[in-house]
């Protein structure tokens, strides 16, 4: 009687055991996915010989983000990629190499002469620009040069003299603003329109005696210089007139190029009566030159996510990541990563669907292995598989 029981016990517990088998590997696949990293480990790919689309994707991935350090590994990415690859991309290397120049352009309009040209020399010497960089640092150089000597010059004038000179020290001390730099026509040359005040208004701190005894000349003197500050105040409105017209000409064509130069006429501005309205007026160009950038990205974003594979889509995000959190598109583009980002996920599910199948028709000789390949499958294996297919059919 009890052995009769006994049987079909064992024969349940098999049952169990076979249907509970597949369970188990799904879940402990699940876990060792939710495990790894949710983006590729750029360096690493890279030095370990990767195929040519994960370096390419990393490299987007890299450059994706406004950072010399970045965009310098990035070039350095796509160089290791075959010239007759299809994914080798010139103007990638070109576009990244101005735009770590221009950095490097604002690194020294913000008076960093040293980091600017240590960061132009960052773009590889057998890259084309390369040359321009070289001849950008010497322009560098030679306007800080110019700088410091218009400096040096105005400084000596009102040391000299202090009574007489601090006049000339003044008309020494405009030339900065002639010079294509932003650091030394605002912030260099108001500190030094400063420091000949100070030494102007120090000199003029005379004992009382002296003061007594020459109280006629010093009248006539005030009066003099009064009427000559007036001058220079009426000169530098008319001037800034002058260049808040030049500045709104420029920025009327709509054109990035003469918005930004529009932007650093404006910055010349330093009267007290125009600086605010100069201020406004870059503050408002700044906005409309950064909606036109943030506009072509999207687009650009959108053209390629047209193409429907995983490679386009991923660069796609790249591009339309570089929009902002404070741009008016930030949320037209966020909706549009959301829809790639899941249409990602679906060619990747249709993809593996096919082995999923060959799984439930011979679990017990294949489980093992498929679960195994699921595991260490990663999008950017999937990202190969596709390029890898694409450069055999154009070969």
């Amino acid at each position: 009687m009890n052995i009769q029981l006994t049987q079909p016990i064992k024969w349940w517990c098999f049952y169990m055991a076979i249907l509970l088998l597949p369970i188990a590997f799904g879940v402990a696949a699940i876990m060792n996915l939710a495990q790894s990293p949710e983006t590729a480990d750029c360096v690493s790919e890279s030095l370990s010989n990767q195929a040519a689309a994960s370096v390419f994707y990393c490299a987007n991935m890299l450059a994706s983000e406004p950072d010399v350090n970045n965009l310098y590994q990035a070039i350095k990415l796509v160089e290791t990629i075959p010239k007759d690859n299809p994914l080798y991309s010139a103007k990638l290397i070109d576009k990244w190499s101005m735009e770590i120049l221009r950095l490097s352009e604002n690194a020294v309009q913000s008076g960093e002469l040293g980091k600017a040209v240590d960061m132009a020399n960052m773009i590889p010497v057998d890259i084309p620009a390369h040359q321009i960089a070289l001849k950008k640092i010497q322009q560098w150089k030679s306007i800080w040069s110019q700088a410091e000597v218009i400096d040096k010059a105005a400084r000596e004038t009102i040391d000299k003299d202090k009574k007489n000179n601090w006049y000339l020290a003044l008309v020494k001390a405009k030339e900065l603003r002639k010079l294509d730099n932003n650091y030394w026509t605002t912030d260099k040359y108001q500190e030094l329109v400063h420091y000949i005040q100070d030494v102007r208004e120090k000199d003029e701190n005379i004992t009382q005696m002296e003061k007594e005894m020459e109280e006629d000349i010093a009248k006539s003197t005030t009066i003099k210089e009064t009427d000559l500050i007036n001058q220079l105040e009426v000169t530098q409105e008319a001037e800034d007139i002058a260049k808040l017209k030049k500045a709104r000409t420029l920025a009327s064509s709509g054109k990035i190029e003469d918005m930004r130069s529009a932007v650093d006429e404006a910055n010349l501005i330093i009267s007290d009566n125009r600086y605010e309205e100069a201020q406004k007026f870059i503050t408002s160009i700044k906005h409309k030159i950064e909606r036109v950038e943030d506009s072509s990205y999207l687009q650009e974003a959108k053209k390629l996510a047209a193409k429907n594979d995983e490679i386009s889509l991923q660069l796609a995000i790249s591009k339309a990541s570089l929009i902002n959190n404070e741009s008016y598109l930030y949320a037209a583009a966020s909706k549009s990563i959301k829809q790639w980002e899941d249409k990602i996920s679906q060619l990747t599910s249709q993809a593996n669907k096919p082995k999923q199948e060959i799984i439930s028709n011979d679990a017990n000789t294949n489980l093992n292995h498929w679960e195994n390949l699921q595991i260490e499958a990663t999008p950017q294996d999937l990202i190969l598989e596709k390029a890898t297919d694409t450069f055999n059919s154009q070969n």
